[in-house]
């Protein structure tokens, strides 16, 4: 192996952006070029935005594309740079065989989780949905599959009790970075071997869509507590509140789980004070501590439910 180990990164998201600026301040590699997802309209003013990465990399002059990756014109990129390998982290594309054969070592992918499990494209949200205690990175010899391909290496990271998914986001991320550039250079020399799934265990995950948000009372407390830390900000843990003379659109920012004695049915308020909303639920019982009522900030829950008029014992009906 030579040095600077000469890569192309393929990157979109705001995780990759730390393990890109690693790469970039290593003396062992050299970012030949970036590519990233094409500039997409956001907000208000339906805005062309760059990615995360597309803003960096313009930042740094990076020589940044923004290219189809199965495209000719992405093969015109590879055959003017020759890339060693390419690194994949949140990128948004599948590559085909010709971009996954074209670099000497292969294609690396940086996969949001503790492989074979959440394979695809929501493994961070899918951790703590789940209430998993551990999740982790995974360097991945990229194959034809949906994250089917040998792994090199994992490195493994608690989840805390304060986690939701843009703390655990970044937390990755910023492990991703402490270890690219050393997994990377264990790769090009062969100090590790990837070693291939057990693919009898896998499990997986796909895109999410708002309704997964939805609250059911029926469900258990440690279930919707999941839902609520795993898909903040979007479509975060929502219900409409079919309330005395109004319906409100109300979202759950911040949950926890409640020791009170369970009684009274799913959605029953069991109790109000200052720490926030103890609500039964099919299961055990939950504090909504933080909510956000369609077209306002966020608030306590308790400010909200006496806001509304809600005593204990009432139930927070869900209008269908």
């Amino acid at each position: 192996m030579t040095f600077p180990l000469k890569i192309g990164f393929l990157g979109s998201g705001e995780i990759a952006v730390p393990v890109l600026d690693a790469l970039m301040a290593s003396p062992a590699i050299t970012v030949a070029f970036v590519n990233t997802q094409p500039d997409r309209p956001s907000g208000r003013k339906n805005q062309l935005t760059p990615t995360p990465v597309g803003q960096y990399a313009a930042e740094r002059g990076v020589p940044l594309f923004k290219e189809n990756v199965n495209s000719d014109a992405f093969k015109n990129v590879l055959n003017d740079f020759q890339p060693e390998t390419l690194l994949v982290i949140d990128f948004g594309q599948l590559l085909k065989s010709y971009v996954l054969n074209f670099p000497k070592l292969g294609c690396v992918n940086i996969h949001a989780s503790i492989l074979p499990k959440y394979r695809g494209a929501s493994p961070i949200q899918s951790a703590l949905v789940h209430n998993d205690l551990e999740t982790g990175i995974g360097y991945m010899a990229m194959a034809a599959g949906l994250d089917t391909g040998d792994v090199y290496h994992t490195e493994r990271l608690t989840i805390t009790e304060t986690m939701r998914a843009p703390e655990l986001l970044h937390a990755l991320g910023e492990l991703a970075a402490h270890t690219v550039v050393d997994t990377l250079l264990k790769i090009a020399d062969g100090t590790y071997t990837a070693i291939p799934q057990n693919h009898a265990v896998a499990t997986h995950c796909g895109k999410i869509k708002r309704e997964d948000g939805l609250l059911d009372w029926t469900l258990s407390a440690s279930v919707l507590r999941g839902r609520c830390r795993g898909y903040h900000p979007w479509p975060g843990l929502w219900f409409v509140l079919d309330a005395p003379g109004k319906t409100v659109r109300l979202r759950l920012t911040q949950v926890a789980l409640s020791d009170l004695p369970y009684t009274g049915g799913p959605g029953t308020l069991l109790a109000i004070d200052k720490k926030g909303v103890v609500v039964a639920c099919g299961e055990g019982a939950l504090c909504l501590e933080r909510v956000v009522p369609e077209g306002r900030n966020e608030m306590s829950a308790s400010d909200f439910v006496r806001g509304i008029g809600f005593c204990v014992g009432d139930v927070m009906k869900i209008k269908n």
